[in-house]
C-alpha cells in the first residue's frame, strides 16, 4: 500500500527550504499517527489546529499558513479516497489517478516560493512587503531626523530675524543714536557719516579716570583684536569719545590711546555743547564732580560700550558686567543677522 506521507516527503521540491522540511516532518508525523482518523473523517479533513500550530512554530506568514492548510486539507481528501479505493478494489473503475500524480497537481511551487521568502527574512512579514536592510533604516531615520532638525532651526532662525528687524524699527522710533561731528585726536573734524559701511564699537569716558575707563578700554581692545584675527567677520572700528572736553584735548587723547592694545582706536573731543549733544543722542549721563585742592575732579558717567551698524543705526549696548567674550559673541550674532536681513532687503 502506497503511503501518503512517504510520497509527500519524496516530492523533493525544495530541499534547501528549512521551513518546508520541518513542515513535511510534521505532516509525516501527523499522517503516521492518525491515518485512521483521517480516513474515517466524514468531511475528509484532518484536524487543522495542528497545521496552524506547526506554522506558528515555524514563524510563517498568515498567507503561507493558509496555503499550507489548504494543501493539508486537499492531501487528506486524496489520502482518504486512496484508502477507500484500495479497500474496495475499484481503483480503475472509479478512474482515480495514481496518488503521486494527484499530489503533483497541488500547486507546491507557489507555496515553496513563499516558504523560501519566509526563511530568508527569518521574520513573520506579510506578503507584498519589501525587506529593508539595517543600513537603509538608519539612513531613513537620519534623513527624517535631519529634516526635522533643519525645519526646527529654520523656524528658530526666522523668529530671531523677525526679532532683530523689530529691534531696528523700535530703536528708530525712539531715535536712539544718531549722527554727530567732533574733532579726532589728530585735530581733524570728523563726522559719524565718515564711517558708513563699517561696524562701529564706541565707548564714552575720560582720560583721567583712575580705574573703570582703563578696564573698559582694555576690553574694547580685546574685542577689536578678536575681530581683526577672524577672517570670516568684518573688522570693527573702535571709537573713544571723551566726556571731559575741558581737559581732554586731542593731544591728551592721543597719548592716552597709546596705552591700549589696538592702534586703530580713534579718539574724539569737542566743545561742551557738542559732547553734551552726542551724549544726549546715546542716552549717556555724565556730570562733573567737585574739584579738589589740585583742581582735579572726577566725571561721573554711564559705563557703556555701544554697537553701531554700517548704516549708522544703534544696534546694542554692553555694560560693565559683560565680559569681552560675551560681547564678542553678541556682536557676532548681530552681524550675522544683519547680513541676512540685508540679503532679504528687510532693512
Amino acid at each position: 500500500m502506497e503511503r501518503f506521507p512517504r510520497t509527500l516527503c519524496n516530492l523533493n521540491l525544495c530541499k534547501r527550504c528549512t521551513c518546508f522540511v520541518q513542515f513535511r516532518r510534521s505532516l509525516h508525523q501527523f499522517f503516521t499517527e492518525r491515518p485512521k482518523t483521517i480516513a474515517a473523517s466524514s468531511s475528509h479533513s484532518p484536524p487543522l489546529p495542528l497545521c496552524f500550530t506547526t506554522c506558528f512554530k515555524l514563524n510563517l506568514s498568515f498567507n503561507t499558513t493558509l496555503s499550507l492548510t489548504g494543501i493539508v486539507r486537499r492531501a487528506s481528501h486524496v489520502h482518504a479516497r486512496y484508502l477507500w479505493v484500495h479497500t474496495h478494489k475499484n481503483r480503475e473503475q472509479i478512474g482515480l489517478k495514481p496518488l503521486s500524480q494527484q499530489l503533483l497537481q497541488i500547486k507546491l511551487p507557489v507555496l515553496l516560493k513563499r516558504l523560501a521568502t519566509d526563511s530568508t527574512n527569518s521574520k513573520n512579514k506579510p506578503d507584498g512587503t519589501v525587506p529593508v536592510p539595517l543600513w537603509a533604516r538608519l539612513l531613513i531615520v537620519s534623513c527624517v531626523g535631519g529634516a526635522m532638525y533643519y525645519m526646527f532651526r529654520s523656524a528658530v532662525n526666522e523668529k530671531a530675524l523677525d526679532n532683530e528687524e523689530l529691534r531696528y524699527k523700535e530703536f528708530d522710533k525712539i531715535q536712539l543714536g544718531g549722527d554727530w561731528k567732533l574733532t579726532d585726536h589728530n585735530g581733524n573734524q570728523r563726522s559719524s557719516t565718515d564711517f558708513r559701511g563699517q561696524w562701529i564699537i564706541m565707548y564714552m569716558g575720560f582720560t583721567h579716570c583712575p580705574d573703570i575707563c582703563p578696564e573698559e578700554m582694555e576690553k574694547l581692545g580685546q574685542i577689536v583684536k578678536s575681530f581683526d584675527d577672524n577672517p570670516k567677520m568684518p573688522p570693527l572700528q573702535p571709537l573713544f569719545i571723551t566726556l571731559d572736553p575741558e581737559r581732554d584735548t586731542p593731544t591728551v587723547i592721543k597719548d592716552y590711546l597709546r596705552e591700549f592694545p589696538s592702534p586703530r582706536i580713534l579718539g574724539f573731543t569737542g566743545t561742551e555743547d557738542e559732547i553734551r549733544e552726542v551724549a544726549k543722542k546715546f542716552r549717556a549721563y555724565f556730570g562733573k564732580g567737585p574739584k579738589d585742592e589740585d583742581n582735579d575732579y572726577i566725571v561721573d558717567h554711564t559705563i557703556i560700550i555701544y554697537l553701531i551698524s554700517p548704516k549708522g543705526d544703534f544696534v546694542n549696548y554692553y555694560g560693565r558686567n559683560r565680559t569681552a567674550n560675551e560681547v564678542i559673541q553678541s556682536v557676532t550674532k548681530h552681524i550675522e543677522k544683519y547680513n541676512e536681513l540685508v540679503k532679504l532687503e528687510k532693512i
